[in-house]
């Protein structure tokens, strides 16, 4: 496909019957805690993971969040396992889904969608305590889904000088080895009002997944990214004496419940920006969440699990 072909109406022109009987679709949404907006030490994230051949070949989505209130042991496990999903996907790119924490760009020029069109990149490029790293963009594929984007109505803001914080690199540390694997991250504005909306973040998905579909290479392409649901940093729903707080575990588990039963539609209407700041100043990143289950696709998990009090959850999506 060109990109200047309709990318969500039909299957990508390389695609054969042969390559559809092979094809695995595997999601898997990982949630973790706490210091989301504030750069801290690396101790347990988790993040989105999405992956495709470029014929569909695999999906993976996993979610991080620095972890204090839950143990090194805890968050040590919850990266082997979905770890273990990313290396058995073997993917040979990265598209990473993130909001920025005022360190790639800030309120004189915040984007509501961004992508990174690059040779290269380093990070992190806050005061996260972790590894910095020189790390390869997927220069071609960056370009591919810009131009899809932009076919399909998404204007991208477009970044050709950028480093990246820890929202993409404490995941990449993790699931990665020595994050050797070329990414492309693209940006989801959850912090500057206006916020896009639930739906609009959906069709970003969805755009994402036909533009990987339609990749004329011959990749394995894994999509990460990441979000809390409710979590509120310094703000007014913080609790005195922490940084940190998740002030709506109704809501957690009611997102959680609606992804567990594919109510996407129903999620995507309960999703407003009101309702998202009710549940902290960093509610917004559900958009992040949003945006990943328009990749997947209207499906229910094949697993998810949730870390109540720490107002995230865990999924992961298969399709033989």
């Amino acid at each position: 496909m060109t990109a200047g072909t309709q990318v969500l109406s039909g299957p990508p022109a390389f695609w054969s019957p042969r390559r559809a009987l092979g094809r695995l679709l595997l999601a898997v949404i990982a949630g973790a805690l706490t210091a989301a907006a504030i750069p801290g030490r690396v101790g347990g994230p988790l993040r989105t993971v999405a992956a495709w051949d470029a014929g569909a070949i695999l999906l993976m989505v996993l979610v991080w969040r620095i972890i204090l209130m839950a143990g090194p042991e805890e968050t040590a496990r919850l990266y082997r396992d979905v770890k273990a999903h990313l290396d058995a996907a073997r993917p040979d790119a990265i598209v990473v889904i993130a909001n920025d924490h005022f360190n790639t760009f800030f309120l004189n020029n915040f984007p509501t969608f961004a992508i990174g069109v690059a040779e290269a990149s380093s990070g992190p490029n806050d005061q996260t305590k972790m590894p910095g790293y020189q790390l390869q963009v997927q220069h071609a594929l960056a370009r591919h889904i810009w131009n899809v984007g932009v076919c399909a109505g998404f204007d991208f803001t477009v970044t050709q000088e950028f480093g990246l914080d820890h929202a993409m690199m404490v995941p990449l540390h993790y699931l990665t080895d020595r994050v050797t694997i070329p990414v492309v991250p693209l940006w989801v504005n959850a912090f500057v009002i206006p916020l896009p909306t639930a739906r609009r973040c959906f069709a970003l998905g969805e755009m994402l997944r036909g533009a990987i579909e339609s990749w004329p290479a011959d990749a394995r392409v894994a999509v990460l990214g990441s979000g809390s649901f409710s979590l509120d940093v310094g703000g007014p729903k913080t609790r005195p004496g922490e940084r940190n707080s998740t002030p709506d575990l109704a809501w957690s588990q009611q997102v959680q419940g609606r992804i567990e039963r594919a109510q996407l539609d129903e999620l995507l209407e309960e999703a407003t920006p009101e309702r998202m700041w009710q549940a902290g100043n960093v509610g917004g990143e559900l958009l992040n969440w949003i945006a990943l289950l328009g990749a997947v696709g209207r499906r229910r998990p094949a697993y998810i699990t949730g870390q109540d009090q720490q107002g995230h959850s865990f999924a992961a999506w298969r399709e033989h």
